[in-house]
């Protein structure tokens, strides 16, 4: 979900940040692993358990977060001012700094 706030940060489009964000479920399995060697053995399996839920990825997911973004704010741009404190001008500052 960060990356896609960043995106939309950078003004990509809709389409283009769900096609990132679903391509997330590609490597779904190889990032779990990756963790899990960090978690001590004997609290693994709990610790994977109680986590899963950072790792589910759904399209309805996504497109129900925007919706409420949406319903509550009207714009991405004014989500941004509201939530993060970020000014026009910051985003304009984002958008020159990581963007061609």
């Amino acid at each position: 979900m960060g990356s896609a706030l960043l995106l939309g940060i950078l003004g990509v489009e809709y389409n283009e940040i769900l096609d990132d964000y679903l391509k997330s479920l590609e490597i779904k399995e190889y990032i779990e692993n990756k963790i899990a060697g960090f978690i001590p053995k004997p609290v693994r399996k709990f610790l994977l358990r109680r986590y899963q839920p950072l790792f589910i990825v759904h399209k309805e997911l996504l497109d129900a977060s925007i919706d409420a973004i949406k319903e509550k704010y009207k714009t991405f741009e004014n989500y941004l001012l509201a939530e993060y404190n970020l000014t026009n001008e910051d985003i304009r500052a984002i958008r020159e700094k990581y963007t061609e």
